[in-house]
């Protein structure tokens, strides 16, 4: 080993140094990201990105679903009119909520994405 070089202990020494916390309750308050951009920023952006998507998905099942509910006026299967028409209605409303509210919490959404898609699998299923 050089003069120039420093040694091994120095370098753990210099380590130590930075390891060392005068004040630990400065850092238990101190905010903490794994992931940059991973505080609130990230759930706004989630929160607005479900809403966009639900709207979306909403506005494409009511068209398909009313489609199908008027082309049931034309063929000869009329046995489930009424469940289609509440289906359709159902999607409606839906999709007139999502669109009329601007900002909606992430629990709400989750709720309405449950019951988007789970009442158009239940209505599929019949």
């Amino acid at each position: 080993m050089s003069a120039t070089e420093p040694s091994q202990s120095a370098y753990a020494s210099d380590l130590e140094s930075t390891l060392i916390v005068e004040d630990r309750d400065d850092i238990s308050r101190a905010p903490i990201e794994f992931v940059e951009g991973s505080g609130p920023q990230l759930v706004t952006e989630t929160q607005l990105l479900l809403h966009s998507r639900l709207r979306a998905a909403a506005l494409v099942l009511f068209l398909a679903v009313g489609a199908f509910y008027v082309r049931g006026f034309f063929t000869s299967v009329a046995v489930v009119r009424e469940i289609h028409l509440l289906a359709t209605i159902g999607l409606g409303g839906l999709l007139a909520w999502l669109l009329k509210s601007r900002t909606l919490p992430l629990a709400s959404l989750r709720r309405y994405e449950m019951h988007l898609f789970g009442g158009v699998v239940l209505f599929l299923g019949l």
